[in-house]
């Protein structure tokens, strides 16, 4: 992925095409259903990620 949008763009499609089967899927299950996982890919730079770190340091301990 070249640039750190196309992450969420992937997200958002796989978790709508999850959202879109749930009432099919729900309608026959007997328990509980397992979608699997919808990862969040983020492409950035060491600088960025650098300053993220810090501003959740920064709120995880005020």
């Amino acid at each position: 992925m070249d640039i750190p949008l196309e992450g969420f763009w992937a997200f958002i499609d796989e978790l709508v095409g999850i959202v879109d089967e749930m009432p099919t899927v729900l309608r026959y299950a007997s328990g509980d259903v397992d979608f699997g996982t919808v990862t969040l890919e983020i492409v950035s730079d060491d600088r960025l990620y650098k300053r993220i770190e810090k501003q959740v340091r920064a709120a995880a301990e005020s």
